[in-house]
């Protein structure tokens, strides 16, 4: 009987059109390039992004210490952002940072500083907040290596981070989505300095889940500079549910192992994967691989990086088939 009614409950998901987080589904193709369109200044690969244009620009005068009263509450080291719908503005933070039931909150200008962290823990955590990070510092030198060397730097579902300095953790960005009303964003970030100890490794940015309305990483300079434990800048990789809607755009994909991965493996992912615009460096690894299923949907305009050329196109990068 129990078997029976299973089977009854699955044919009424089906009909629904509900999602199971353990199943492949497709949906209707989004333009994401459409409803979210490049209103960036400029391309990843266009001015070299730096700790001096994205973040403070190493300008730290005008941050105070936050107080966590203000914004939620202090628990075992870790900031617990309980508010909605604020502004936290020019303030140094110097714990990690987890959002919990709070939406709408916005990190301007905010240097994020922690001294330790849980090890394997995400340091900052912002999952289906609709949080944004704009212009901040995301720095976690201070965090010991022995501490850090299994850590995201910052996990995004459902929110944005844009024009940060992301460094010093092991993997620096990952961000996914499974909101039908919103897109996740990266933007105009710099990635860089990631650290490594066995048997950790290193990604640049990931996708791990992306079943909503999808995922952008767009006009980031991301660099994973460690010649040991390194994957790759850039990594698709179902490992936490289905993965579809994804636009990669004007990024400058720089390092060891492979600048852009896509997988197929876990949950798997879908037929619109979206390349365009983008630039590529690999030290001594790979420019790009797709590891099984349907490979990208659209694929151009993406180049080896040669910055003494127009437009840093330097050799055509092609098509890589699954």
């Amino acid at each position: 009987m129990k078997i029976k009614n299973l089977y009854i409950f699955l044919i009424i998901l089906s009909i629904l059109g509900m999602p199971c987080c353990n199943c492949s589904m497709e949906t209707e193709r989004i333009d994401l390039g459409t409803l979210y369109p490049d209103m960036g200044e400029y391309k990843g690969w266009e001015i070299e992004l730096n700790g001096s244009n994205t973040g403070l620009n190493g300008d730290y005068s005008n941050l105070t210490n936050i107080t966590p009263s203000d914004v939620g509450y202090l628990n075992a080291g870790v900031l617990y952002v309980t508010a909605s719908n604020i502004t936290i503005s020019d303030k140094q933070i110097e714990y990690p940072v987890i959002m919990q039931n709070s939406m709408g909150v916005i990190f301007d200008k905010c240097r994020i500083q922690p001294t330790s962290c849980g090890v394997g823990s995400p340091i900052v955590q912002a999952v289906n907040t609709n949080t944004t990070f704009r212009d901040c510092e995301l720095d976690f030198n201070n965090i010991p290596l022995n501490q850090v060397y299994m850590s995201i730097g910052v996990v995004i579902v459902n929110g944005i981070i844009e024009r940060c300095n992301v460094y010093g953790s092991s993997t620096g960005i990952s961000i996914h989505n499974t909101s039908n009303t919103m897109a996740s964003i990266a933007e105009g970030n710099f990635v860089h300095d990631l650290r490594y100890q066995s048997p950790a490794h290193i990604d640049g940015v990931t996708i791990r889940k992306c079943w909503g309305m999808g995922s952008i990483i767009r006009n980031n300079r991301i660099i994973t500079d460690s010649i040991s434990g390194t994957t790759g800048a850039c990594f698709i990789q179902p490992l936490e549910g289905y993965i579809n809607n994804v636009l990669i755009q004007g990024n400058l994909f720089e390092g060891y192992g492979y600048n852009l991965w896509v997988e197929n493996s876990g949950s798997h992912y879908g037929a619109n994967m979206v390349s365009i615009d983008n630039r590529f460096n690999a030290y001594q690894g790979w420019y790009t691989y797709v590891d099984g299923g349907p490979g990208w949907y659209e694929w151009s305009e993406n180049y080896i990086d040669d910055p003494l050329v127009e437009d840093h196109k330097g050799a055509v990068i092609p098509k890589p088939n699954p």
